[in-house]
């Protein structure tokens, strides 16, 4: 990733404190899929490769016991799921005598910003795995990605059915009874009118004590939280009612149980500052930058539905 050119300054001896004490502290609670992501880990001497294992359901029991008897051993299927660490990061080149002038709260906005863009990159990634799922569910009975209209928006019977199928194949909730939604603002917009509709305001008094980052309310089994990382794929619904003459823009909503993906720890994240840089032969500019390095997939495709509405 190309350096971006800061035009203000900063104070040198604040950066480490405030990026050490605040930005790493800020960054993973800002996170948005990583905390519903089960936590995979690297075993010793394994190198770079993260591992989940995923056991399958084991038969029912169809027999009682019989006195005397031992009943026979069963035989339990788990599979061994890896993926590689991956490094991300960026660097801000900021001029080294600007960074001796600094306006008073410069380093506020300046670090506001790097962190805004360490969330939204980590949380992409996350996203881009998520919705990459293979269980998908078209919103009034459409067919396929280019058969959704206009009048295809979601709706409370999409979700309930949705929920459904999620319970038909045993996906398990969180441990509140809930499913987890991902849903992009203009979708809410459509699925707050719905009748059933809780508004997250009102769980103080349905007795629900946690919000999530970014939750907006509730709907047959599902907490919603509304996020514009929910993709939406560009002119790839149908054509047949769009004012435009192109095809529609077509929106995903992420329906989930637990363990439907796994993610890492973010290792080896820190915080890189070189004021001067080495590379500057004069001391006549510096660099601050982040760095991580972490992995995720998805476990059970059984877990999710990827609902596309308009």
């Amino acid at each position: 990733m190309a350096d971006s050119v800061i035009q203000s300054g900063v104070q040198t001896q604040v950066v480490a404190e405030f990026w050490n004490e605040q930005f790493l502290k800020r960054l993973e609670a800002g996170l948005i899929l990583k905390g519903f992501g089960r936590t995979g880990s690297i075993p010793e001497n394994e190198g770079d490769r993260v591992h989940w294992l995923r056991v399958e359901n084991i038969a029912d029991v169809t027999s009682s016991l019989s006195e005397g008897y031992d009943p026979d051993a069963q035989y339990v299927s788990a599979t061994d799921l890896t993926a590689d660490l991956q490094e991300e990061g960026s660097a801000i080149r900021v001029a080294t005598r600007l960074m001796k002038t600094s306006v008073r709260g410069t380093l506020t906005e300046f670090t506001n910003a790097l962190l805004y863009q360490a969330r939204k990159r980590i949380d992409t990634v996350l996203r881009d795995v998520a919705f990459g799922g293979s269980s998908k569910y078209y919103a009034s009975a459409s067919q396929w990605e280019s058969a959704v209209a206009t009048t295809d928006k979601l709706s409370g019977i999409d979700v309930s059915t949705v929920v459904a199928y999620l319970r038909n194949k045993s996906a398990p909730t969180f441990s509140d009874g809930f499913y987890v939604g991902l849903i992009h603002p203009y979708v809410a917009h459509d699925l707050r009118r719905d009748g059933d509709w809780l508004d997250a305001s009102k769980y103080v008094e349905s007795g629900v004590k946690r919000i999530y980052q970014g939750e907006i309310g509730t709907l047959h089994g599902v907490r919603f939280i509304e996020t514009t990382q929910a993709p939406i794929d560009i002119n790839s619904g149908s054509a047949e009612n769009a004012t435009s003459g192109s095809a529609l823009d077509v929106y995903k909503t992420l329906i989930f149980g637990p363990d439907f993906f796994g993610v890492s720890e973010l290792y080896g994240l820190k915080i890189i500052t070189r004021i001067p840089a080495p590379e500057s032969k004069l001391e006549q500019w510096g660099t601050i930058g982040w760095k991580s390095s972490f992995a995720t997939r998805r476990l059970n495709e059984d877990l999710a539905y990827l609902i596309y509405s308009s």
